[in-house]
């Protein structure tokens, strides 16, 4: 399996955390930064969820899909696409 960090290829993975912090600074910075955007609580209407081996498609101009969601990404792939004209989808395997 191929790992880049930024623009960087990882050619030997450091052992530890902590490793990885001294290695890679901005990552301990970033995933403070992420861990600190307040949640929010999202209701059913609007919401699209994917469950494993689900995919959806929509547009921006689909009122019925408000948000796309999933939280089953700690053993699965989650990726996200997204058109640059404002098409976009969400792919979960």
């Amino acid at each position: 399996m191929v790992l880049a960090v930024g623009e960087q290829l990882v050619k030997e993975v450091p052992s530890s955390i902590t490793g990885v912090y001294s290695t890679w600074a901005r990552l301990k910075d970033t995933g403070h930064a992420l861990t600190n955007i307040p949640t929010e609580t999202v209701g059913s209407r609007g919401l699209l969820y994917l469950r494993p081996r689900e995919y959806a498609v929509t547009v921006p101009h689909d009122d019925a899909v408000l948000c796309i969601g999933t939280d089953d990404a700690t053993t699965s792939v989650v990726a996200v696409l997204r058109h640059t004209g404002g098409w976009w989808a969400v792919v979960g395997l």
